[in-house]
């Protein structure tokens, strides 16, 4: 694990809580580091539960974004077959027009209840994000009162999962400000 919260390893497959599957735009922008690198460092139930909210954000996120790229590409084919209808003037293709409007309504609808759907998942990012910055200040006094109590071990820990944090938060920050930024620099 690097010091600024970038995993190192979690190339390939799924979110950084090992599922096999593909990345799409959040996770690749978040970076979550694997599970077990959290592990061995977290000691607060409310601190791992918004790091593994983190996760299914960007999964569902990832996965409405899928969803909305492939109503958008069926609606621009539509939109062809409804131009190339009107230029046909055929009277027997007329009657396909009210079909096709129909469907390319139906698209735009669902288009809309997406993004709906893509914006709650944001507005929920932004909270985990609210979060993330509560407990990197938490865990950096922490690390420095346990250090002035000669708990050395426990106080690198803390700064490391501060840093890992910090990296996150900052990438999904980021991640609010629209920037899908996959280099994982904050």
């Amino acid at each position: 694990m690097e010091t600024n919260g970038t995993p190192r390893g979690n190339g390939g497959g799924g979110s950084g809580y090992g599922e096999e599957e593909e990345h799409g735009p959040l996770a690749m922008a978040l970076l979550l580091p694997p599970l077990p690198s959290l592990v061995s460092r977290l000691r607060n139930g409310r601190e791992a539960q918004v790091l593994l909210d983190l996760d299914s954000i960007a999964a569902s996120f990832d996965s409405l974004y899928r969803a909305f790229i492939a109503l958008a590409n069926a609606s621009h084919h539509l939109q062809g077959a409804w131009d190339q209808l009107w230029l046909a003037q055929d009277p027997s293709v007329v009657k396909a027009i009210p079909v096709i409007a129909r469907e390319m309504s139906r698209l735009n609808w669902a288009r809309a209840k997406l993004m709906e759907r893509m914006d709650c998942q944001l507005r929920l990012l932004h909270s985990c994000a609210d979060a993330l910055r509560h407990f990197v200040e938490v865990n950096a006094t922490l690390a420095e009162e346990l250090r002035m109590e000669g708990v050395e071990r426990l106080a690198v820990d803390k700064e490391l999962l501060m840093e890992m944090e910090r990296g996150i938060e900052l990438r999904v920050r980021r991640v609010l400000e629209g920037s899908f930024d996959v280099s994982g620099e904050p």
